[in-house]
């Protein structure tokens, strides 16, 4: 691995609490793998120098690495069911604004065109022009045209 001779230098570092700032400083979905080395490390230094290590300590380390990652993951997976679900609330809301153009266009034809329904759809235009009015999306441009038929 890649942070092994600094791993190995951490550990045999005077300096106790140098891990744990490197650590939080390297890319997130690494962690777990570099906190792994890290056990493993310490588990040859100690054979190799004889140490007996206390092996519900490292268990107990080993299984808090295996829940961060699962975290990390399933945080990732969070973020990318968020960006899904933005992205169809994104495609829905445009959805609904092409539906309202058409139907706006639908209304001009009719009352340009004189159809059958022209009054009507006099009246709808109004109550069409209101409603942007109420919610601010009004814009006086897009109804010159209806100004020429009332």
């Amino acid at each position: 691995m890649e942070y092994r001779e600094k791993l190995i230098e951490l550990i045999l570092d005077a300096d106790d609490k140098a891990y744990h700032p490197w650590l939080e400083q390297q890319p997130l979905i690494l962690q777990p793998a570099i906190m792994d080395e890290f056990i493993e490390i310490v588990k040859e230094l100690a054979a190799e120098k004889g140490i007996k290590l206390d092996e519900d300590d490292l268990k107990g380390y080993q299984e808090g690495t295996q829940k961060y990652e699962e975290a990390i993951l399933n945080e990732q997976v969070a973020a990318v069911n968020l960006q899904i679900a933005q992205a169809n609330a994104d495609a829905a809301n445009q959805e609904i604004l092409d539906t309202i153009d058409g139907i706006k266009e639908y209304v001009k034809e009719c009352v340009v065109t004189n159809a059958d329904n022209a009054d009507a759809m006099k009246q709808l235009a109004q109550q069409i022009m209101q409603l942007e009015k109420d919610n601010g999306d009004y814009i006086a441009a897009n109804w010159e045209w209806l100004n020429e038929y009332l």
